[in-house]
């Protein structure tokens, strides 16, 4: 049981570091679609406590 737990909190140790990714304007994210790339749009909010755990599992795919 507790090497789960250290291996628990090591885990989200590793994800409490991620940086938030620049944001890209919208013409560019246009002219991506429009030429038929496939562009991904993370939509979520500073406040809500899903979208922050979602959040920072995205940046680690990214």
């Amino acid at each position: 049981m507790k090497q789960l737990l250290f291996v628990l909190l090591f885990t989200l140790s590793l994800f409490a570091d991620a940086k938030m990714l620049p944001s890209t304007p919208f013409n560019e994210i246009q002219k991506a679609i429009a030429s038929g790339k496939r562009v991904l749009v993370e939509v979520g909010s500073d406040h809500c406590l899903s979208c922050q755990k979602m959040g920072k599992l995205l940046y680690t795919i990214k």
